[in-house]
């Protein structure tokens, strides 16, 4: 289990920048802390009139992702941060105001039924002819009108990375499977992740169902009895993916639920790894903007900033710096091709459009897949 992060030092830690949105939630979480609001991430108690205010995720608000901005206006937006999509959504419910909020892309049809954002002009913006258009037009986003609710920004995999030495069977595209979680030879030696997404939507990727983010109860049953095998074999459930990665590292596993992100550091400290593109689909999520339907900055201010954070520079620092991908077609030509190779995103369009996105699970299904989630886990 990761070591909690003493409150002074996580506190120097972020006024410094070093923590990741990820390393953010974990300490939090670790303390008992479920929101995070301005009193403790923003010096200032209150955002100035007619000055715009962002609502985000830690790492997010770097003056490198949106330098165009700052050179026009001078300083930098204010902000808060949230520790997930579900306490973003429910704080602007209640009356939280922003001008600028960033979910995941299988959200935002809840914020549109939710009546809290209003569609974008991008023809304000003067980046979006160069954003792929696979993410221009993610399901969910774009009403019947082709009205667009969301500028996406940043994206990834959820996928496995594998030890090509100790697993070589699975090297190579033609040879990538989810089901080396579910494969006896390595019993006791995968992890998977402590999330109720992170079981099912794989579990039900081999079952073959026809959608896993709208399973049925017949279906949610495969899913069950292929969790229960899967346990079996299952070393360890990791909430920390750096705990995981150091198993991996050491060969304690051969592979593991991961995001892109593992693969990239375990790529750069001369692991033998691959990041899978499974058969059975590639689960994809991506990051970008919606506006509010609340005002506390101006218009102008508003478009400024999300045409800066599309800007292909902008890209360059997520690719460099966060090890995702990026919106922007532009940034790949322009990012380190060591890096770019070391992702493995020499054909972003490629991966893109043979990802499978994830969804917005209807409340009653993800209700079902939690208690499953939970339930196997509790070995029943």
């Amino acid at each position: 289990m990761s070591k909690i992060m003493p409150i002074d030092e996580f506190k120097d830690a972020l006024s410094k920048k070093a923590l990741s949105r990820r390393d953010v939630v974990r300490t939090l979480a670790g303390v008992g802390v479920a929101t995070v609001t301005t009193p403790l991430l923003n010096n200032q108690a209150m955002s100035d009139e007619d000055w715009l205010y962002l609502f985000t995720w830690n790492g997010y608000e770097l003056p490198e992702l949106h330098p165009a901005f700052t050179e026009k206006y001078g300083r930098e937006p204010d902000v808060s941060f949230y520790a997930d999509n579900d306490e973003a959504l429910e704080k602007i419910r209640a009356g939280f105001d922003a001008d600028i909020v960033c979910p995941s892309g299988s959200t935002v049809i809840r914020w549109i039924h939710a009546g809290l954002i209003q569609p974008i002009d991008v023809s304000r913006l003067s980046h979006w002819p160069d954003m792929f258009s696979q993410l221009q037009n993610i399901r969910g986003t774009v009403d019947d009108d082709g009205n667009h609710y969301y500028t996406p920004w940043s994206w990834g995999n959820s996928s496995i990375v594998f030890r090509t030495d100790l697993a070589p069977e699975y090297v190579g595209q033609e040879n990538h499977s989810w089901k080396i979680l579910w494969d006896p030879k390595y019993a006791n030696r995968v992890a998977m992740r402590d999330n109720w997404a992170g079981t099912t939507i794989p579990a039900g990727l081999i079952a073959g169902v026809a959608d896993p983010f709208a399973m049925t109860d017949d279906e949610i049953a495969q899913v069950r009895t292929l969790l229960q095998e899967q346990r079996d074999l299952n070393r360890f459930y990791w909430s920390s993916e750096v705990d995981a990665q150091s198993a991996l590292a050491s060969g304690e596993i051969v592979a593991m639920y991961a995001w892109n992100s593992a693969y990239a550091t375990l790529k750069s400290e001369g692991v033998p790894v691959e990041y899978m593109v499974p058969k059975e689909g590639l689960l994809t999520w991506v990051d970008g903007h919606v506006l509010t339907n609340r005002y506390v900055g101006t218009e102008e201010q508003r478009y400024d900033y999300i045409d800066a954070t599309l800007a292909p520079e902008v890209g360059v620092f997520m690719i460099e710096e966060y090890a995702y991908g990026a919106a922007n077609t532009k940034s790949y030509d322009m990012a380190d091709p060591g890096i770019i190779a070391t992702l493995g995103l020499e054909d972003p369009e490629a991966i893109l459009s043979g990802s499978l996105w994830f969804q917005t699970v209807p409340p009653e299904i993800q209700r079902k897949l939690v208690n499953l989630h939970d339930e196997v886990l509790a070995g029943m």
